[in-house]
């Protein structure tokens, strides 16, 4: 799934490079900033990907956590926060899975559908991995947001 592309993984040192406030984008915006030529690219390439996966050394990581709405796992920015702590104390983390940004969300055309079937059906693999890859559990619960009232 990710030399197919259907699983793409977040690159961390363009992740930690985003400003305060950033709010994570899905990943089809994601891959329209790759488009237009953002240096680093917010995503690993398929080959990249792998090759980092390869390497077994938990230099690639899955996130674990709480969806906070249906549309946006976190709206108000508490996820990304926490992440960005995070990888700023694991430099040794060069991508990770973060299923909002790695899995195509809805709306999707029917070859995404494909895509994100194959991608649930092996996403499981990603946090028991034999390879080793790191599993960070965002396990605090953020407040629920004025505006879901």
């Amino acid at each position: 799934v990710l030399r197919k592309g259907d699983i793409r993984l977040v690159r961390s040192a363009w992740f930690v490079s985003q400003p305060e406030g950033y709010q994570f984008q899905r990943r089809r915006e994601l891959e329209d900033l790759e488009k237009a030529g953002a240096l680093p690219s917010p995503l690993l390439s398929a080959d990249e990907a792998v090759a980092l996966v390869c390497k077994c050394d938990r230099s690639a990581a899955a996130v674990s956590y709480g969806w906070l709405s249906a549309d946006h796992p976190y709206p108000c920015g508490e996820r990304v926060r926490e992440m960005h702590a995070a990888l700023s104390t694991l430099s040794h983390i060069e991508g990770f899975f973060w299923d909002f940004a790695s899995l195509m969300q809805k709306p999707r055309t029917s070859e995404e559908d494909e895509a994100f079937g194959r991608a649930l059906a092996a996403m499981n693999d990603l946090y028991s991995s034999p390879c080793g890859l790191s599993v960070l559990q965002l396990r605090r619960v953020p407040p629920r947001p004025v505006s879901f009232e």
